[in-house]
């Protein structure tokens, strides 16, 4: 169907534009312009509006410029751009506002164009002004990404600056797990947004798009955009986003997205800088990994997975802190897989380690997120359990207890199943410093071992028969205090060699 031609009364049109001290030009739908005011005349080096040429006189190269509101009628909102307007050999560059002229349904049936005119100075300034703030940026940058080695502390910092600096309004850093990215800092999203896009798989929505392409996604308005999860961009009344892949050595280290509650499209240089910054990180994000991940090692016990004693002591220390200045109650559980040496012997050291890596499986489907546990040595793991009395306490090594029990070595019906003793040490009853805990915890083992094996044991004072002691005497005995605590780490050192099999 053809366009109506529009007609707007040059009269009124003059008595609106005279007063403009910039040029204005007016395009009809058919995209040539209906109407200029003496300074746009001006600006092309006419004398008056020629209607056949018009158009080409203000945009040379015969463009329609995608501000214009009648090339984009979903685009309610005012956008710059630039152009070049020639005058003879001079070319005059200049910036578009487009405003849509609506008729009483709501349709656009024409544009206002207003021109301002850039000269090479004003360029020129602002080019400085720019530079001079990237370089800012880049320095603070630096300071902030080398700052620390906390990636968490990282990413919250960075994420929150690129906000205060750029025209974005929210901005989101995700990092790769498995198939998907996973959100770990963000700033000035709400609830709603963070909790529908925390994680999100490669490949889909916007920031998944620039992990799977490993190249820049930008999009005008995510509310029309089919790529987006558009109704949350709706709710939250955002529209522009970039989503920027952080790569370091050709492997993707992240997403950064930004987001802006206006339609709005970052220019060439806008982008390249983002992508300068996002190369930074990309070096921080590296280095960061690996420092977690040396300390991960230094931390972890190669065989099971599991934490290894140094770091279970210093987690014991913390919490023991804690619970003294809160008055709180919990639980340090060791537990020694019985005839360990046996099954060596018997199996091969091969069938003992596939034993040592069922037992850590079995500890972590009957401990909690907040409970604590390592292999302690040799064929001895440990368990703290925060805020655990001691009737929890055994509950929970009835529950590892019984697992065992149904866990055979090498998952055939007459395969021989794995058994522990379990020693239960309970703070403050049982002692009151980290070495004296896990050491009444260790002897309440040894006696759940002189049992009988495969038994739970709780640690009271004068637990052992061939041993007299109270909770000050294992204190002596922790810190090597006199001859006696000697003699009594010497008997306890004797039982262990007696009832360990």
């Amino acid at each position: 169907m053809p366009y109506k031609k529009v007609v707007l009364p040059d009269a009124n049109l003059e008595s609106v534009f005279s007063c403009v001290k910039q040029p204005v030009y007016i395009s009809g739908p058919d995209f040539k312009v209906i109407y200029a005011n003496s300074h746009a005349i001006k600006l092309v080096g006419k004398t008056k509006l020629d209607t056949n040429r018009c158009y080409k006189i203000f945009h040379p190269d015969g463009k329609v410029p995608s501000s214009c509101p009648l090339k984009r009628p979903a685009c309610d909102v005012r956008v710059d751009e630039q152009c070049i307007c020639k005058k003879g050999h001079t070319e005059n560059t200049c910036y578009i506002n487009a405003v849509p002229i609506q008729d009483s349904s709501g349709k656009v049936i024409a544009a206002v164009h207003m021109l301002e005119i850039t000269t090479e100075q004003v360029r020129l300034a602002e080019e400085l002004l720019v530079s001079n703030k990237e370089l800012q940026l880049r320095n603070e940058f630096s300071e902030i990404l080398t700052k620390s080695l906390d990636l968490e502390e990282i990413l919250g910092a960075a994420v929150k600056r690129l906000v205060e600096w750029s025209d974005f309004d929210a901005g989101a850093l995700y990092v790769p797990k498995d198939d998907f990215i996973e959100m770990r800092a963000h700033e000035g999203i709400s609830k709603v947004f963070s909790k529908k896009m925390k994680r999100i798989p490669i490949g889909k929505e916007l920031p998944g798009l620039a992990a799977q392409r490993k190249r820049t996604v930008v999009s005008e308005n995510a509310q029309l955009d089919i790529r987006a999860w558009t109704d949350i961009f709706i709710k939250d009344r955002l529209k522009a986003t970039i989503s920027l892949p952080i790569i370091a050595k050709g492997e993707l280290q992240g997403v950064l997205t930004l987001i802006s509650k206006k339609a709005y499209k970052p220019n060439s240089r806008e982008i390249k800088f983002l992508e300068s910054i996002t190369d930074q990180m990309a070096v921080v994000m590296e280095n960061a990994k690996l420092h977690q991940k040396t300390i991960k090692l230094s931390r972890t016990d190669n065989l099971t997975g599991l934490f290894n004693s140094r770091y279970f002591e210093e987690i014991l220390q913390r919490q023991l802190n804690w619970a003294k200045r809160k008055n709180l109650v919990f639980s340090v559980l060791m537990l020694d897989i019985d005839d360990i040496k046996r099954i060596n012997d018997m199996y091969g050291h091969d069938s003992g380690d596939l034993v040592l890596r069922k037992f850590a499986q079995v500890l972590r489907n009957n401990l909690r997120e907040t409970d604590f546990y390592a292999r302690y040595g040799g064929d001895e793991f440990v368990v703290l359990l925060p805020d655990t009395d001691e009737d929890m306490a055994k509950t929970v090594a009835g529950k590892i207890k019984k697992e065992l029990s149904m866990t055979t070595i090498f998952g055939f019906e007459d395969s021989p199943l794995i058994t522990s003793s379990i020693g239960i040490a309970i703070f403050p009853r049982a002692a009151s410093t980290m070495v004296s805990l896990i050491k009444a915890a260790d002897l309440a083992m040894y006696r759940a071992k002189q049992d009988g094996k495969n038994k739970i044991c709780v640690f009271e004072p004068g637990l052992l028969p061939d041993i007299h002691f109270n909770s000050e005497h294992l204190e002596r005995l922790a810190t090597n205090a006199d001859f006696n605590a000697i003699q009594t780490l010497i008997t306890a050192v004797d039982l262990k060699d007696r009832y360990t099999g």
